[in-house]
């Protein structure tokens, strides 16, 4: 399998060699000669040789215009999700993976004696500031759905409402900064071996399920028969992806086998995460403490997707930019270079140095902004394929966003303006007696 990327690279590169070596092969062989010296004797380029050259500018800058306005989207989408507010404090946060193995902790008595004791050997750690253990790692995708029905409702089994359930301790919601809105959080009392049904829920649930009253002392009936009692709402938090919608989350005291460990540090967070696993391993050195990570790493790991799009359709973008203004300038640089003695002649003649300039620029800006008719013609017109291609990239922006294809049509017409008068502005400065010795 390895070497079918190779041949298929080594054809593709064999077959545009081939090909662009054939095409001007042919054209010169069909050449009219007499053509040719009269086109010649004008000391301008032939009339076919401009209009071939116009088009591949034009295709040229009509393609760079779709691929920039691809780019475009990507980046203005990932600036809006890199100003998303997560809900909570990610700085100076250490994550390590607990796993606590059978049968050694079947009951959770065994579990709540573990974290009990492991607790306050780290937060006595110099440099860590608070500690906490949730049930899954922030920015995961993986997470527990409950079923359940509000208080005084009637609902048909398998019809109940759905909710996320997360277990978290009570230092949970003071270390991650997460607001409290209504009613009280969890106490130590609440995450003991026999927890109080009670729960917190996220405003999100709140809305939902008691629109316009609070929902603090109501309770849930869920699918396995527990009725939980709502002690709290606090603010809502984007721990499943920034560009994940929140949903109703219901907040539970405590924590299994497998957890993930919390701890805010006053220095750098890995510089700690040996000095933590060491401490865990203190309680039980037959568990393993494992993944230690920070949560600002996960965040940008849980981007990586994106930025990868970004970065590979920028280059492609620059590269097809780059393209377009080369083919403008080498365009207007060799239409230039066909005309010195004519421009010779005229700047003989009196000619003033706009008289000059005006018509190269047209000439050599014409074929660029039909290209970008062309390209934003195409690009609107391929947005929906852009938003299937582009299907989880895009991030509170239309793939028609008008500000991205004024923004990048703009910019290439500056850029061909500006290819078109650096060569334009050079004709203008030619001696008049050595253009008309030219050739």
């Amino acid at each position: 399998m390895t070497g079918v990327p190779w041949c298929f690279t080594f054809g593709a590169t064999l077959l545009t060699g081939i090909l662009f070596g054939l095409v001007p092969a042919l054209q010169i062989s069909r050449i009219n000669l007499n053509q040719a010296l009269k086109e010649g004797a004008k000391s301008s380029a032939g009339i076919g040789r401009r209009k071939l050259s116009g088009t591949l500018v034009m295709i040229e800058t009509a393609l760079a215009v779709m691929v920039m306005i691809g780019a475009g989207l990507l980046v203005r989408s990932f600036q809006r999700l890199l100003q998303v507010d997560p809900g909570f404090r990610t700085d100076h946060l250490l994550s390590l993976k607990i796993d606590l193995p059978l049968p050694r902790y079947q009951q959770g008595e065994q579990v709540t004696s573990f974290y009990q004791q492991l607790m306050p050997r780290l937060q006595a750690l110099p440099g860590v500031e608070q500690v906490s253990v949730v049930d899954r790692l922030p920015f995961s995708s993986s997470f527990n759905v409950a079923r359940f029905a509000p208080e005084g409702e009637l609902t048909e089994p398998g019809k109940e409402r759905l909710a996320q359930l997360r277990g978290v301790d009570h230092r949970f919601f003071e270390m991650l900064r997460i607001p409290l809105l209504v009613g009280r959080l969890f106490g130590e009392r609440d995450t003991t071996a026999n927890p109080l049904n009670q729960v917190i829920v996220n405003e999100t649930m709140a809305r939902r399920f008691a629109p316009d009253q609070s929902p603090v002392g109501k309770h849930l009936k869920m699918d396995w028969g527990a009725n939980l009692e709502i002690i709290g709402v606090v603010a809502d938090i984007k721990d499943r992806g920034l560009d994940v919608p929140v949903e109703p989350t219901i907040y539970w005291p405590g924590v299994g086998r497998e957890a993930i460990l919390l701890a805010r540090t006053s220095v750098d967070p890995m510089s700690l995460a040996a000095t933590v696993r060491q401490t865990a391993l203190s309680v039980d050195p037959l568990q393993p403490a494992h993944q230690a990570g920070t949560v600002e790493d996960i965040l940008s790991a849980s981007l990586a997707r994106r930025r990868f799009a970004v970065n590979l359709l920028g280059v492609m973008a620059l590269l097809a930019g780059s393209l377009a203004v080369v083919g403008i300038y080498a365009v207007v640089a060799y239409s230039v270079t066909q005309r010195t003695q004519e421009i010779g002649i005229r700047l003989a003649l009196g000619a003033q140095s706009s008289d000059v300039l005006k018509p190269i620029i047209r000439r050599g800006i014409a074929p660029a902004l039909v290209g970008v008719a062309i390209g934003l013609a195409g690009a609107f017109a391929l947005s929906r394929v852009l938003t299937s291609l582009t299907a989880g990239l895009l991030f509170e922006i239309r793939a028609t966003d008008p500000v991205t294809f004024a923004a990048i049509a703009l910019l290439l017409v500056v850029v061909a303006l500006l290819a078109s008068y650096l060569p334009a502005r050079e004709a203008t400065k030619v001696d008049p007696m050595a253009a008309m010795r030219h050739e």
